[in-house]
C-alpha cells in the first residue's frame, strides 16, 4: 500500500487552522491540510515580463494600503507606472494563499507510478479538492470562495510514500514522501500547456448570429442549461445535471405558456383544483400546475391544440430526463454516468425546441 500526496495553490486564503482534516469519501479516509502562505500577484500591463518593477530610475510607485480588523494598516498593492505611459507597467498584490495538501492512500489496481495509475489517483484528488471546499462554501457562508473547477487547479507537486498507510499518518510519523516527476508522468494543461480546437457547424453559427442579435437577454432556463452542461462535462456530477436539465425544462415551460396565454389574449386556465374544475388566473394557474399534467397534457395541448404526450420529443424527455429527475430527488438513486446525462441534456434541448416551434 502506498500513500500519495497532491498540493493544489489556492490564490485566496480561506483562514483554516493548520491541524488536519480527515474526510471520509470511497470508503477512503482522507487527510487533508491547509497550508497557508504570504504571496505576490503580479499583473502586467503590457507583457508578461516584469523588469519594470527593477528600473529604479524611471518607474514611479503608488502604494496602497489597507486595514486590517485590528485597525493596522499593511500594505496590499504596488501600482509601477511611467508618467508619461501610465498603462505600460503593471502592479504586484501582496496577498495571503493557501495551498491545500490532500493525502490518501493510492486507488487498488491503480499503481500510482504507472501513467493510467497516476492519472486515475489525479482524478480523485481532484474530486477531493472539490467536496472539501464545497463543504466549506456550505458551512462558511463566504460568497466571495469561488466555485471550484477541477480543470484550472494549479498542481504544486505530487509526491508519494511507499509500504505506508493513512494510519502512520494518524500517528504524525515523519514519512519519507518522495516526488514524482509530473512532467513526464501525467499530462497537465498547468505544465505543458493545451488548447481545445473547437469546430462549430454553420447551423451552430447562425443560431448564434440569431442569439446576438436578439435583444432580449438569455433567460435563467438557459443559465441552468449552462450549468447542467457544466455539471456533467466539468464537474462530472451527472445526477445533479439531470436535476437542472429538468429544472430548466420546467423553467422555460412555465416562461413559453404564460408567453403564449398573454399572446392568445387568454386570461383564464381550466385548472382541476381539488378534484373540482375550475378556471383560474392563467399565471396562477402555471407556476402551480404539475408538469406533465397539468402543464404539458392540459394548458400546452389545449394552447397549441396538440396532442404532445404522442410525439416522440415528449416520450424521450420523459424517459431521460423527467423520470430519472425524480428518482433522483425523490428516491435518492445516484448511480448515472456520462452517457445518462448527455440523454438527459440532448432529449430536454429537443424538446424544448420542437415547443418553441410551436409556439413561433
Amino acid at each position: 500500500m502506498n500513500l500519495i500526496m497532491f498540493k493544489f495553490f489556492i490564490d485566496f486564503n480561506l483562514g483554516l487552522p493548520t491541524s488536519a482534516f480527515i474526510m471520509r469519501l470511497d470508503n477512503k479516509n482522507i487527510c487533508i491540510n491547509c497550508e497557508k502562505y504570504n504571496t505576490l500577484n503580479y499583473q502586467t500591463f503590457t507583457s508578461l515580463n516584469i523588469d519594470w518593477e527593477k528600473d529604479k530610475e524611471n518607474t514611479r510607485i503608488l502604494e496602497s494600503n489597507a486595514i486590517n480588523k485590528n485597525g493596522d494598516k499593511y500594505l496590499n498593492r504596488q501600482i509601477f507606472f511611467k508618467l508619461d505611459e501610465p498603462f505600460k507597467y503593471g502592479y504586484k498584490d501582496y496577498i495571503t494563499s493557501n495551498i491545500l495538501v490532500i493525502v490518501f492512500e493510492e486507488y487498488q489496481d491503480h499503481d500510482v507510478t504507472t501513467s493510467e495509475g497516476l492519472e486515475y489517483n489525479y482524478e480523485k484528488a481532484k474530486l477531493f479538492f472539490e467536496k472539501f471546499i464545497n463543504k466549506y462554501r456550505l458551512v462558511s457562508n463566504f460568497s466571495f470562495i469561488p466555485n471550484p473547477n477541477s480543470l484550472k487547479l494549479p498542481l504544486i507537486e505530487i509526491l508519494i510514500c511507499k509500504n505506508k498507510s493513512i494510519k502512520n499518518v494518524y500517528a504524525k510519523e515523519a514519512l519519507p514522501f518522495t516526488h514524482l516527476d509530473i512532467k513526464t508522468v501525467l499530462e497537465n494543461p498547468f505544465v505543458k500547456g493545451h488548447t481545445d480546437s473547437l469546430h462549430p457547424d454553420d447551423k451552430t453559427l447562425n443560431t448564434l448570429v440569431s442569439k446576438l442579435n436578439q435583444c432580449e437577454d438569455i433567460q435563467l432556463y438557459d443559465k441552468l442549461l449552462l450549468d447542467a452542461k457544466e455539471q456533467a462535462f466539468v464537474k462530472k456530477d451527472y445526477p445533479l445535471c439531470i436535476v437542472l436539465c429538468e429544472t430548466a425544462f420546467e423553467t422555460f415551460l412555465q416562461y413559453e405558456l404564460k408567453k403564449a396565454c398573454v399572446k392568445n389574449h387568454i386570461k383564464m386556465l381550466l385548472t382541476y383544483y381539488k378534484r373540482r374544475k375550475k378556471f383560474r388566473p392563467y399565471k396562477l394557474a402555471i407556476e402551480n400546475g404539475n408538469v406533465k399534467k397539468d402543464l404539458l397534457t392540459n394548458y400546452l395541448n389545449f394552447i397549441f391544440k396538440v396532442k404532445i404526450e404522442s410525439t416522440i420529443e415528449y416520450i424521450n424527455w420523459d424517459k431521460n430526463a423527467y423520470k430519472k429527475r425524480n428518482n433522483i430527488i425523490h428516491n435518492g438513486i445516484l448511480n448515472f454516468n456520462l452517457k445518462d446525462a448527455e440523454n438527459a441534456f440532448t432529449t430536454t434541448m429537443s424538446f424544448i425546441k420542437y415547443i418553441k416551434k410551436l409556439s413561433s
